[in-house]
């Protein structure tokens, strides 16, 4: 569900273009250095298997399976729904450069 206003996730991708479940699965480390990933926030996921059922963990129930499936890079099935951990509703700016010459970068 879209949060709107309402709420906002701790922390984001640093690309537009990936997914929540994308993120999560890989283990996207998103903006700022003092910051988990987003796999961090997860508190609730279920996977369809490859034969069909569903499997579902959480941090109430079986969090040390949850702590090593978050980041799963799909080999544990197709993830069919997700809960995380949000925080109070906040924007952010993105500030896109086009044209950056790459020599004086890579010069040093």
């Amino acid at each position: 569900q879209f949060l709107g206003k309402r709420g906002a996730l701790r922390n984001l991708p640093s690309c537009p273009q990936f997914t929540v479940a994308g993120a999560i699965a890989t283990g996207t480390h998103g903006s700022g250095v003092h910051s988990q990933n987003l796999a961090a926030d997860v508190s609730g996921l279920e996977f369809v298997t490859a034969d069909g059922s569903l499997t579902r963990y959480s941090r109430e129930e079986t969090p040390d399976i949850l702590e090593g499936c978050r980041i799963h890079l799909g080999c544990l099935g197709v993830v069919s729904k997700i809960t995380l951990d949000v925080v109070a509703f906040y924007e952010v700016d993105n500030i896109y450069y086009e044209g950056v010459p790459l020599e004086p970068i890579i010069d040093g």
